[in-house]
């Protein structure tokens, strides 16, 4: 971990963001980490750009109805933060699509390792490389792209913010519970809700790949990894305090096709 790290803070509950592009400066990296984190821990962004730039933790704790817990943010080079489960790489947006793969190697980790990934695409002048070829490289090594420039029907911050509270991070508390893993029947009797609901559009097979992978499903059995099923629980809960409609149902389609998928003979 960098110097500043965070009294209390392990690898296990370290967000890391990671500048990946060598062409984006350095200030603008940390400026748009801090922009962004400000929205999902609703701290000043200017405090948090000021923790970024010197090598220190922010500390974050993620609540809501069903968990807490509590983990940190920082920025850094992915050899500095080595060991987070949570990585958010940051390029160029309007960068050849030959330098998004320069970014992913001079990385050197696949996102199909880590238990999020994503990359956001940081906007600096330009309209970017067609969307459909950027998406195509990461997705190949296990990343989500996010293009911070671009009108998209979700929010960059929603999107952060979900997906790193679907992670069951080391030391969640959940409510309600003794906090020992469920067992595998009752995971699956609470999923047969979002299967019984039709969604208004189903998720095509790349997205339920797409979800597979960032799940880090493999093959559920009853004698699978408990923590697995805490993550699964987690992922559902997030699902469940969605605003009713139209997204909801498809990202409850969407878990629920990528657990049908894993526990397909």
């Amino acid at each position: 971990m960098a110097h500043g790290a965070a009294q209390g803070a392990s690898p296990a509950q370290t967000i890391a963001w990671v500048p990946a592009d060598a062409a984006l400066a350095r200030e603008k990296a940390v400026w748009a980490s801090a922009e962004l984190s400000s929205g999902i821990v609703s701290q000043p962004a200017a405090q948090i750009e000021a923790a970024y730039a010197q090598g220190d933790a922010v500390p974050w704790r993620i609540a809501n109805a069903y968990y807490e817990a509590d983990v940190w943010m920082q920025f850094g080079t992915y050899d500095e933060l080595h060991g987070a489960p949570a990585v958010i790489l940051l390029v160029r947006r309007d960068a050849p699509v030959s330098e998004h793969r320069r970014a992913l190697e001079r990385v050197g980790v696949s996102g199909f390792s880590l238990e999020v990934s994503l990359v956001l695409g940081v906007s600096e002048q330009g309209m970017g490389e067609p969307r459909a070829e950027v998406d195509e490289v990461y997705a190949l090594d296990g990343w989500e792209y996010v293009d911070l420039g671009a009108e998209a029907e979700e929010p960059a911050v929603d999107r952060l913010r979900e997906a790193l509270m679907a992670h069951a991070w080391a030391g969640l508390r959940l409510h309600g519970t003794s906090g020992e893993p469920r067992a595998h029947a009752d995971a699956d009797e609470e999923f047969s809700e979002f299967v019984e609901a039709p969604p208004a559009d189903l998720p095509g097979a790349a997205e339920v790949d797409a979800e597979h992978a960032r799940l880090g499903l493999g093959a559920l059995d009853a004698d699978g990894e408990p923590r697995l099923f805490d993550r699964l629980r987690c992922e559902m809960e997030r699902v469940r305090a969605l605003p009713a409609g139209a997204a909801k149902e498809r990202q409850a389609a969407l878990l629920a096709l990528a657990v049908e998928r894993a526990l397909a003979p």
